[in-house]
């Protein structure tokens, strides 16, 4: 593959990426009203991870895979977020804890990345994606969500 037609699959695979996020964001809250709050995040923390790595392991013809984990991603979120609210009668403040959370995590994830990337090659800086969607397809197991009362 010449490096024009690499830059155009790059290209098309982050556009599609970011497309399916703002789909999977429109049709997340749909999927948990069939599924349920920890159904639809185990679900989807394992489509993650299964799109990551079928996407990695058949690069060569069907890379658009990975594309596929904008769209898991995009429902995870919202979904973690709902059920923690469900935790507390202080839902604002937690929320505030979530958003705070969520970006210094994604900060410190992204400079992690690069860390590796630079000192081991961008291959291995790659690979830290699995080891992280690993541990939140872990954490999506352990999850246990709140009983509803009764009315």
């Amino acid at each position: 593959m010449s490096a024009d037609q690499k830059a155009s699959t790059a290209a098309y695979i982050i556009t599609s990426f970011a497309f399916l996020f703002t789909i999977g964001r429109f049709l997340g809250g749909f999927i948990i009203l069939k599924l349920g709050d920890r159904r639809t995040l185990v679900a989807f923390s394992l489509f993650a991870l299964l799109s990551l790595i079928l996407g990695r392991i058949l690069v060569t013809n069907t890379s658009y895979l990975m594309m596929l984990f904008g769209l898991a991603m995009s429902v995870l979120f919202p979904t973690a977020q709902g059920i923690a609210s469900k935790l507390t009668k202080q839902t604002g403040s937690l929320q505030g804890v979530i958003y705070v959370a969520s970006g210094l995590g994604g900060a410190v994830v992204g400079l992690l990345i690069g860390q590796v990337s630079d000192a081991f090659g961008i291959q291995n800086g790659f690979n830290m994606l699995f080891v992280f969607t690993a541990i939140i397809t872990v954490l999506a197991l352990l999850i246990k969500t709140p009983k509803q009362e009764q009315a």
